[in-house]
């Protein structure tokens, strides 16, 4: 069974706001295609733990805080 990862779009944007970065910013510095990751922000893609790690980290929040795990 594999682990999908969801946004908790609300959370992500706030902290987005809060360090002054739009979707574009974000998916460079977490390393993330800009399409993917505008992919997962709509619900299409889950995304690896690596990736969710790297966002949490990029917005100085912890994981649980910006995803959905099921």
């Amino acid at each position: 069974m594999m682990l999908k990862i969801y946004p908790k779009r609300i959370n992500i944007r706030v902290a987005m706001a809060y360090k002054g970065l739009n979707q574009k910013e974000l998916s460079k510095i977490s390393e993330i295609n800009p399409s993917t990751f505008s992919n997962f922000m709509n619900g299409r893609y889950s995304i690896s733990s690596k990736s969710a790690k790297k966002i949490a980290r990029t917005l100085e929040k912890p994981v649980k805080e910006l995803f959905d795990f099921k």
